[in-house]
């Protein structure tokens, strides 16, 4: 399972406040590795408990042009969701943007990307594509709790946790392969097939978060379409009007119980 690992740049820390901050001092191709975090922090600024006993590393790659920023988190999610089936056998779930969920719908593992254009270019057969310094981000939950999932390993596993983080890189580094990465087909295809949101589910989601409270700006529909810039689509229940969604909106986006269907 874990044969033909591409041996990477890989840097082990006890304790840091954050990963992904810490490896804008390496080169690109670097993990680095944290056994605790002590000012993790994922999404839109939000704090990400990293308690010893988990997995937190970040990788630092170039992400061919041709992808978009919105995209890179959903391949992102591929990525770890296909290195835990392989690792695990485990039957989980992607959750938009780029949450991994288990059987029973508990988060087990987040990711945070960070990007930033750069002038590296890499000639690419006859053409050139131009390339950006991305930065992924993954905490990965290897304890029971209450409130969360984890990750179930095998002994060996789950004493290296290096190998975890190897086998996540290394297909990252084929989703965003220059001569193979496809936004518009195959990982579309993937993500569909193991979202948590499926076509046509019933979700509602408050459009304008500021007014949640009060119930306003609150729209129904069925899961539609995501596309390759990352948007997920809702189709209006009484409108049809199409509704994309941005990655702010995924965490008041809700799946709407079968009770409160008409």
């Amino acid at each position: 399972m874990l044969r033909g690992l591409m041996l990477k740049n890989l840097i082990i820390i006890n304790s840091i406040h954050s990963t992904n901050d810490a490896i804008n001092a390496y080169e690109t191709g670097t993990i680095l590795i944290a056994k605790h975090q002590e000012k993790g922090r994922g999404r839109h600024g939000k704090f990400w408990l990293s308690p010893i006993g988990g997995l937190y590393f970040s990788y630092k790659i170039l992400v061919p042009q041709t992808c978009s920023r919105g995209f890179i988190p959903i391949a992102a999610g591929i990525a770890c969701h296909r290195a835990f089936r392989e690792l695990t056998g485990q039957e989980l779930f992607l959750k938009w943007p780029n949450d991994i969920l288990n059987s029973q719908e508990k988060k087990l593992a987040g990711i945070l990307v960070e990007s930033k254009k750069c002038a590296h270019k890499r000639s690419i057969g006859k053409g050139s594509v131009g390339k950006e310094i991305c930065i992924i981000g993954i905490g990965i939950n290897l304890q029971s709790t209450e409130d969360f999932g984890f990750l179930e390993l095998d002994s060996k596993l789950s004493l290296n946790p290096s190998l975890i983080a190897l086998h996540i890189a290394n297909q990252i580094d084929q989703i965003f392969h220059p001569k193979t990465f496809d936004a518009s087909s195959e990982n579309l295809n993937y993500w569909q097939q193991h979202s948590i949101f499926q076509s046509g589910e019933l979700m509602q989601v408050y459009t304008n978060q500021a007014h949640a409270s009060q119930g306003e700006n609150l729209r129904v529909g069925r899961v539609d379409r995501l596309d390759k810039n990352g948007v997920l689509y809702l189709a209006d229940l009484k409108t049809k009007e199409l509704i994309p969604l941005s990655s702010e909106q995924a965490s008041n986006l809700r799946k709407v119980p079968t009770e409160d269907i008409a």
